[in-house]
């Protein structure tokens, strides 16, 4: 019985404590809450004088939130989805529809990358909704001897409630015929129980794991993820603070007696030596090679987006004044198709799995009266999923360059050329663009004053 496994799954939940702590670390920067990261790097590293100083001059650029976005394009020219008879299709457009589909699976997209993993978790609120899980709420557990990376049990994280004057992690477990709920102590928790009788009434683990490791139940994390969202912030505040010291020279004086230092633009000062020796009035004047260090972060920021596969084209110059937008260029100009052509493969296969787990759940919300007016599904039930082929990332040049080689060769129309140029050119403005292009080619000649 699930109940059996309270202990075994507290201390699992426990083992991997900071492995969720990792990605709630990894999803808060990627909401944008990044400014608090970056401090706790520069409080240890500074004095506490120096960072007091540049404290409200740090240069905090999300390059998470960016690259993310980037990257999670699978979703961006929805798939098809085509039932196995007409009936089982208008089920499934009901759902795609109630669901969002292609939304949740932009923001699942989002996650496979920040975590390697999610889940989706279908439910029902007045109507069917679902909800993709980050991955620092929810973990996989698996008692299989044979395959230790199939889940047998899923685990949600709710969070710390207050329970007999303390506050507890609360945990709800799922097998394909039970579900429990208990505190980390160990203790029943029964208000999530109520209605269920611990029975899961869907006879399934109705939640879809998006794993994005090969042999782990869970994917080993990548690190680095969190020290490259920090480290060019931490770099560009290190370089904000040298520049603010930089505008101000040390003026120094051996051997000097000063009587009237002020410093002013008109001052006069008369200088006497200490003991009758030479004088001596300097400047130190610090120094910082910008150039360099703006150089640096960029070449760390490249190199580690071709460790993730994404091909960089031309960087470009890129100094104090345009890093930001220097990094944003590299970002937008990014070839991810590597990338979109993995992740395409795994949302095939995570959604034929999450519609044939959707057989039960509908059909238990038609026994209860949840959903009327649609029919039940059967066990044969069949998606067919097909994503659109992705295309690598060209340079708007080479496209023009090689549509007018075809259309001079005559093997494209100019019609077709534009609109392969244009995909988002509705029939009327191609139309209109091609009327226009051909008012132009047109040559008046005047003879005499005749035209």
């Amino acid at each position: 019985m699930l109940r059996e496994k309270r202990s075994a799954i507290i201390k699992y939940a426990r083992d991997n404590s900071i492995y969720l702590e990792n990605n709630f670390i990894v999803y808060d920067m990627f909401r944008g809450n990044l400014l608090p990261y970056v401090k706790e790097v520069l409080k240890k590293s500074l004095s506490p004088q120096y960072f007091e100083k540049i404290e409200h001059r740090l240069v905090v650029i999300n390059i998470l939130e960016r690259y993310i976005k980037k990257v999670s394009v699978a979703y961006e020219n929805p798939p098809s989805r085509i039932a196995d008879t007409p009936e089982n299709q208008k089920i499934l457009d009901y759902y795609i529809d109630a669901f969002a589909m292609n939304k949740k699976g932009r923001v699942a997209d989002q996650y496979s990358h920040l975590f390697k993993g999610y889940a989706f978790e279908p439910f029902f609120d007045d109507k069917p909704k679902l909800r993709v899980l980050p991955y620092d709420r929810f973990l996989p557990y698996s008692d299989n001897q044979v395959d230790p990376t199939s889940e047998t049990v899923f685990i949600k994280t709710m969070g710390k409630k207050y329970i007999n004057g303390k506050d507890l992690n609360v945990y709800y477990a799922f097998t394909k015929d039970e579900i429990d709920a208990f505190t980390e102590d160990g203790e029943t928790y029964y208000p999530a129980l109520e209605g269920n009788d611990g029975i899961n009434p869907y006879n399934e683990i109705h939640f879809t794991y998006g794993n994005r490791a090969e042999n782990e139940l869970l994917p080993v994390q990548d690190t680095d993820i969190i020290a490259m969202s920090k480290l060019i912030s931490v770099l560009l505040s290190d370089l904000s603070g040298a520049n603010l010291f930089q505008c101000f020279s040390v003026l120094y004086g051996i051997d000097v007696d000063f009587e009237n230092a002020v410093w002013s633009p008109n001052a006069l000062w008369s200088i006497k030596s200490d003991d009758n020796k030479k004088p001596e009035v300097g400047v130190i004047k610090p120094t910082v090679d910008t150039t360099e260090v703006m150089n640096f972060v960029v070449s760390v920021f490249v190199m580690w987006l071709e460790t993730k596969g994404v091909r960089v084209g031309s960087i470009g110059s890129i100094d104090a004044g345009n890093m930001a937008s220097g990094i944003s260029k590299i970002i937008d100009e990014m070839d991810v198709y590597k990338v979109v052509k993995d992740s395409i493969s795994f949302f095939e296969s995570d959604e034929k799995e999450f519609w044939q787990k959707m057989i039960n759940v509908h059909n238990n919300w038609i026994d209860n009266g949840y959903i009327k007016g649609l029919g039940k599904l059967p066990d044969t039930f069949m998606v067919d999923i097909k994503f659109p082929e992705p295309q690598p990332q060209r340079q708007k040049a080479d496209l023009i360059a090689e549509k007018k080689l075809e259309v001079d060769s005559g093997f494209k129309s100019k019609r077709k050329a534009i609109k392969e140029l244009n995909p988002d050119m509705t029939d009327a403005d191609l139309e209109l663009e091609l009327a226009e292009i051909e008012n132009e080619s047109l040559v008046e000649v005047s003879f005499n004053g005749q035209v």
